[in-house]
């Protein structure tokens, strides 16, 4: 059977699209399929309509020897793969990572709301983000099945009015980190002997680091030498700047910027608790990454983030921006060991959940 990928990312490109088709593409020949792709990025140096044309007849053109197109998303590949499959008479499947209105509503009107509450009410905002909302709607009706990483964005998706019989959850594969050195000389290189908590994302309010930040002080009540370290970039950079400025944390708040994965993997092995403050997770493979180095995840619980963790056993859930609540999460980590010891191991055992061959033999299983 022959599957062609039709990704929005591929290497040398970075990202999770990029990630997936190339674990696919390396993958599914062992299980019985001939997978061809085309990428979005051989297109996305032209003008936007015209790049979206030109992808369009590439996807045509290769996709004539095909059973299956499979998109793997809703809008930039999604669009131009469904008119090719229409016109080619193929099957055609998508994988919807998660609302792409919502996170284009998230970026430009700095919502605060779940994609389950925009679902709702999408039709308050602007043209464009209606436009964006009706493509993706339009795709997954089309779509002869429907794959997406938690059972969180199936019922998002259900809102949109799509069939619940059609649309597969198959969760992202976890992949063990590499463990670069113990952590007694990851602190020795980093000249920090006191307590280091990290969190990453994108430097947008739906990430929670306001909150983050603003119970630094309560937690240095009781560890003086508390550092937290947030890894990434975005439009919030200069605004959380100034604000860890203004409550004079510098020596506390470290904005390290973008890290390569390596960098970043080896400040999460060396710190005491991974905290993710977010109002949305689709499934987030930070928490599988920190998982996977032996640290103890802090989170919340929203969006996949509970099919990830099972609170108490293989990390904490704490309600988003409750700071009473992330001041006793990592205060039970930081002074239980016991139970720290317990949860670390309990999230050893639940990645065996996500292991990269049983989620793609599941995938195998449904392209069909």
């Amino acid at each position: 059977m022959k599957i062609l990928l039709a990704t929005p990312l591929y290497p040398p490109d970075i990202g999770g699209p990029a990630t997936y088709s190339t674990l696919l593409a390396l993958e599914l020949p062992q299980r019985g399929y001939n997978i061809e792709v085309v990428s979005f990025g051989e297109v996305k140096h032209l003008p936007k309509i015209i790049s979206h044309a030109v992808y369009f007849f590439k996807v045509l053109r290769k996709g004539k020897d095909a059973d299956i197109i499979y998109a793997l998303d809703p809008v930039s590949v999604g669009l131009p793969a469904a008119l090719a499959s229409f016109f080619l008479k193929k099957r055609f499947f998508v994988r919807i990572a998660g609302d792409y209105a919502w996170e284009q509503a998230s970026y430009t009107h700095r919502i605060t709301e779940s994609p389950l509450s925009f679902s709702q009410k999408y039709k308050e905002y602007p043209f464009k983000i209606r436009i964006y909302k009706e493509i993706q709607t339009e795709i997954a009706k089309r779509a002869e099945k429907i794959i997406v990483p938690s059972s969180y964005i199936k019922q998002v998706i259900f809102q949109w009015g799509i069939q619940k019989r059609k649309i597969r959850v198959i969760h992202n594969a976890s992949e063990p980190s590499p463990l670069l050195k113990d952590k007694k000389t990851l602190r020795g290189l980093l000249h920090f002997d006191g307590i280091l908590l990290i969190s990453a994302g994108r430097l947008i309010p739906l990430k929670g680091f306001d909150t983050l930040i603003d119970v630094i002080p309560v937690l240095k009540r009781s560890y003086p030498r508390v550092k937290l370290l947030i890894v990434g970039d975005g439009p919030d950079r200069m605004r959380l700047e100034k604000k860890i400025g203004t409550l004079k944390l510098g020596d506390a708040v470290v904005l390290t910027g973008a890290l390569k994965q390596d960098v970043l993997f080896g400040y999460i092995q060396a710190s005491d608790v991974f905290v993710l403050n977010a109002l949305h997770e689709t499934f987030s493979h930070q928490i599988l990454e920190a998982m996977s180095l032996g640290v103890p995840v802090v989170t919340t619980v929203a969006g996949g983030n509970p099919e990830i963790i099972e609170h108490n056993k293989s990390g904490m859930l704490v309600e988003y921006n409750n700071k009473k609540a992330l001041v006793e999460a990592v205060r039970k980590v930081i002074d239980d060991k016991i139970f720290c010891k317990k949860i670390v191991s309990g999230a050893t055992e639940r990645l065996k959940l996500f292991d990269k061959g049983r989620i793609l033999d599941q995938i195998a299983s449904e392209l069909r």
